[in-house]
């Protein structure tokens, strides 16, 4: 094969796998994210610093996801 054929070959690939992709994507779920509730794990004892920090953030990420 030519040097041409080789380049027409893949361009042809390449076109073909976007366009699968594309299809695949856009028939994706749309379901919201979080599905189900997120449990934020700390390893260290209630009433730390690490509690306190998570806890912060656990309430404003529950805001956000409210909202």
């Amino acid at each position: 094969m030519s040097k041409k054929g080789i380049s027409v070959q893949f361009k042809t690939i390449v076109v073909v796998s976007a366009l699968l992709l594309t299809g695949t994507l856009a028939n994706a779920p749309s379901d919201p994210y979080p599905s189900r509730p997120i449990e934020l794990i700390v390893g260290y004892p209630a009433g730390g610093a690490s509690d306190v920090t998570v806890r912060a953030v656990a309430n404003k990420m529950g805001k956000t996801q409210a909202s």
